[in-house]
């Protein structure tokens, strides 16, 4: 589950240092910006210390399955309202393709709606 993220630096080029559960942490370096309305990243696995709970297979950047990009774009709405959607990018290459992809698109779908679940949460607590 996503503990948070840290955004080191402003602009294209800067880092996010995102923080899960079971000590999972890695970077994404920040591809889009137009403050206010996108922020996109590239997914940046330096180390695979901690991961040891999935197989060797699924690990976000194995030869079988990459997490490559994502973001978060603002969609303003009537009533002083927004919408945060989140993006999130990746490829599959395994001999049983059609079974894998719909694994991600779980994985990946979890994964996304506790994000915003968290982001819903600290922002309805300002």
């Amino acid at each position: 589950r996503p503990v948070g993220a840290q955004l080191v630096g402003k602009g294209l080029g800067a880092n996010r240092h995102a923080k899960w559960t079971l000590g999972i942490n890695f970077r994404e370096t920040i591809t889009e910006w137009d403050l206010g309305r996108r922020i996109g990243w590239n997914f940046v696995f330096d180390t695979t210390e901690n991961w040891e709970f999935t197989d060797k297979h699924l690990m976000p950047d194995s030869a079988y399955y990459r997490v490559t990009r994502g973001g978060y774009t603002l969609q303003p709405l009537p009533g002083d309202k927004t919408r945060l959607i989140i993006d999130t990018t990746y490829w599959v290459r395994t001999p049983v393709n059609a079974y894998s992809a719909l694994w991600g698109e779980f994985f990946l779908g979890d994964l996304e709606e506790n994000l915003l679940t968290l982001v819903k949460e600290r922002a309805e607590q300002n």
